[in-house]
């Protein structure tokens, strides 16, 4: 190669190595400017800061620390307390060295497989495993010495999951001696495809790891404060509205690598396109002249790819499953109704016929200026038509939302008055309120919700129980108290992304906050996964939990005495075999977890202590209510609705069975009855 070219090349990789730098260093400054401007408690730019953003980025570059070495980490040490530093000098280029040292042990642990790959792997006993108790501090590094020691550690993960494959998927014919070699070489295909994955180019690399870095500075703010790329931005927008452009495709990566349609969303561009089916095989994606590479591609990179929002027709090279022809098929991405974020109603039709709506999310809609509160209210109309004596508003699993949607829906059951206080970054109070007069529904109410009830869903809760409108049933809510917004990194260049940054935290109007602490029902109901679901208190970073005082013009409606319902409702659990079952899978689980003894490596030993978790897996899953109290019934318009569509039909016959036999709806419909009786 000629002097002159390899001079020319070498500018060029320099060129792209320092525009990048300087792009990450003005998105790394301008993030930080949206955060102390904007974020409800900024903190100083520190060591500390630095020391926590330099742990949790190594950890979220190598979670299983199977890429690094103790080695890697000694010669990035002197960074742990320089990036505040390095942050207001705007000096970025300690990322060179991060980025350096990370593409070389990605390589060498290609290396690393591919030596495993043509190994014999013992399964003897010789080697043995050591489990971790759930929500077990952990040490802040476990890399291996050195590379001998790293392929050890892979040799031993290869050799678990082999097992576990062969446990899942072998019969009783299956002989593990023979099958092992086939699913070890599966096993390490997908691990050297997930590290290709990441190795695609420079480019990507770059910026996924630079990507990552900002996420991880946002972090140390609160655990809600995040930034978004462009991809990343648009995925989050999907799951807070019920309309959303998009091609409406789902996808699935098998054992062998290759990538599949799983789900056509119905309404989509690819649920009206005939040549479009689950099963399909994606070959090629094509955008924008750009070019997908599957070979080895993540299912994450693939997404990123159709939700950039540049990418706005997709074309795809797809196999068909049944006929294995082979199609060229263009998706534009069009408006489509999310209908995981749209609301459920049916009739509990028993000695009393009650109401009972499930909210999945509190979404908006762009297109139309109403969310959830308006497709809630026409449900209650429609259950009141049916002449029901009490409602159930189901908000179990509901992460929350729009705050707007929820001050919205509280004012449907409430006449007139504050819904929450609010305080924001700049220390201003302000009172939300419901202006208007009346409610569509005056009759006992009782809203259920569970650990992963969160935020607006906590807001609802909180509202309507100080309101003395409604009981709220089930375990404590989830504890976060705190609202976001979502802003640009830099308005004049839309492919910096985006932070959404932690603004106000959100009060009850008696000044108490659920910050942490979460919603605490009036009914608390028995659950098996109690304490093993992470909940706000458990993130690092949290905000603190604490009350504001503020004048709030407001006559608190007397406590309602439901001591007597309390009692009855601990007498029907403690009686119930559900209970019984509960408290054993609990005490189960704990025992297992507990265990903290060695399992050596062989078939026998994993099988044995997988089996237990399947036994208490299955109890968990085959806790079926025995329901003889109340039929799950549509309403009217919904049958109508059903009428005309049969794979509606079946889904909504899946869900009604679910619901009969629900442990926690079955009691629910129990206290709704004693308070309607009273």
């Amino acid at each position: 190669m000629r002097i002159s070219n390899i001079l020319l090349l070498f500018f060029l990789i320099f060129y792209n190595s320092s525009f990048s730098q300087n792009t990450f260093c003005d998105n790394f400054t301008n993030v930080n400017k949206v955060i102390q401007e904007f974020h409800y408690a900024p903190k100083t730019v520190d060591d500390s800061l630095s020391n926590y953003v330099f742990v949790s980025y190594l950890h979220k570059l190598d979670e299983d620390d199977l890429i690094l070495t103790k080695p890697d980490l000694d010669s990035l040490q002197k960074h742990r307390y320089q990036l505040d530093d390095y942050l207001t000098n705007q000096d970025c280029s300690f990322f060179e060295e991060f980025y350096s040292v990370y593409k070389k042990r990605l390589n060498d642990t290609k290396n690393i497989l591919s030596e495993i790959n043509v190994t014999q792997l013992d399964y003897s006993g010789k080697d043995s495993l050591h489990y971790y108790q759930i929500g077990e501090k952990r040490k802040e590094f476990s890399y291996a010495d050195d590379t001998k020691e790293l392929k050890r550690f892979w040799s031993k993960k290869i050799r678990k999951e082999t097992i576990d494959r062969y446990l899942d998927i072998a019969d009783s014919t299956s002989i593990f001696s023979k099958e092992a070699p086939n699913y070890a070489q599966q096993i390490i295909s997908n691990e050297l495809c997930t590290i290709a994955d990441k190795l695609n180019d420079d480019v990507s690399l770059r910026k996924k790891m630079q990507d990552w870095f900002l996420n991880t500075f946002c972090s140390y703010f609160d655990p809600h404060t995040n930034y978004f790329n462009n991809s990343e931005k648009s995925f989050f927008d999907e799951s807070i509205h019920d309309d959303f452009k998009s091609i409406g495709v789902f996808f699935s990566k098998n054992d062998e690598g290759i990538v599949s349609i799983s789900e056509v969303q119905p309404g989509s561009s690819a649920w009206k396109h005939d040549m479009v089916s689950e099963g399909d095989e994606v070959l090629e994606i094509n955008s924008n002249k750009k070019k997908l590479d599957m070979n080895c591609i993540g299912v994450e990179t693939l997404y990123s790819f159709i939700y950039d929002p540049e990418n706005t027709a997709i074309q795809f090279k797809i196999r068909k499953k049944e006929t294995k022809e082979i199609t060229d098929v263009t998706l534009k991405k069009e408006n489509i109704h999310v209908s995981e974020n749209t609301v459920d109603s049916y009739i509990l039709d028993g000695s009393q016929k009650i109401g009972y709506i499930r909210l999945p999310s509190f979404y908006t809609s762009e297109d139309f200026g109403m969310g959830c509160a308006n497709d809630i209210a026409k449900e209650v109309l429609r259950l009141n038509k049916e002449g029901i004596s009490a409602l159930v508003l189901d908000l179990r699993d509901n992460g929350g939302g729009s705050l707007q949607e929820a001050t919205d829906l509280v004012g449907l059951f409430i006449d007139r008055g504050p819904v929450a206080i609010i305080n924001n970054f700049q220390d201003q109070s302000d009172i939300y309120k419901d202006y208007n007069r009346g409610t569509i529904f005056s009759k006992p109410m009782v809203v259920m919700v569970n650990g992963h009830s969160a935020s607006a869903s906590e807001y609802v809760s909180a509202a309507l129980q100080d309101h003395q409108r409604a009981f709220i049933v089930g375990s404590p809510t989830f504890g976060k108290g705190s609202g976001q917004i979502i802003r640009p990194v830099n308005p004049e260049d839309p492919k910096a992304g985006f932070v959404k940054v932690t603004i106000e935290k959100l009060y009850r109007i008696t000044g108490k906050s659920w910050q942490k602490s979460g919603v605490i029902p009036d009914f608390e109901l028995p659950s098996a996964l109690s304490g093993y679901g992470k909940r706000e208190s458990d993130y690092k970073n949290v905000l603190a939990k604490d009350t504001i005082v503020k004048k709030v013009y407001f006559k608190f409606p007397s406590a309602k005495n439901i001591s007597s319902f309390q009692v009855k409702s601990s007498e029907r659990l403690a009686a119930l075999p559900e209970t019984a079952t509960i408290n054993h899978i609990k005490d189960e689980l704990k025992r297992y977890a507990d265990d903290r003894n060695p399992i050596p490596l062989t078939l026998k030993a994993i099988e044995s202590r997988e089996q237990i978790f399947k036994e208490i897996i299955d109890q968990l899953n085959g806790l079926h209510a025995k329901n003889t109290f109340f039929t799950i019934e549509n309403t009217e318009a919904a049958k109508e609705i059903l009428s005309k569509n049969s794979d509606a039909t079946t889904i909504d016959d899946s869900k009604k069975k679910s619901l009969s036999e629900d442990f926690e709806l079955i009691e629910t419909y129990h206290i709704l009855n004693d308070i309607i009786k009273h």
